[in-house]
């Protein structure tokens, strides 16, 4: 196959199954709960209504979130939520 390496499913979660716990201890309960709302759509000011906060403070946990995880975007955020069952599609 070219020199490349192909793994099934199965390896793949395996390998990647201590990496995945890392990242999901590394972020709060809440900043969860945020990245849940972010992955859904909701704006910040939605969330801070929703979950009884400031919209500085949905701010600084969304930064916090994607400093954790190395994430860049929110489509990054959303891809990682989605694929940690945080959201479905």
């Amino acid at each position: 196959m070219q020199g490349q390496i192909y793994l099934s499913p199965e390896v793949t979660r395996s390998a990647l199954a201590p990496v995945t716990a890392v990242h999901k201890a590394s972020i709060s309960q809440r900043e969860r709960e945020v990245l849940a709302l972010l992955a859904a759509g909701k704006r910040s000011r939605e969330i801070a209504g929703h979950l009884h906060l400031s919209t500085a403070t949905v701010e600084v946990h969304r930064r916090n979130i994607m400093r954790k995880l190395g994430l860049r975007t929110v489509a990054e955020l959303t891809h990682y939520a989605i694929r940690e069952g945080l959201v479905s599609l």
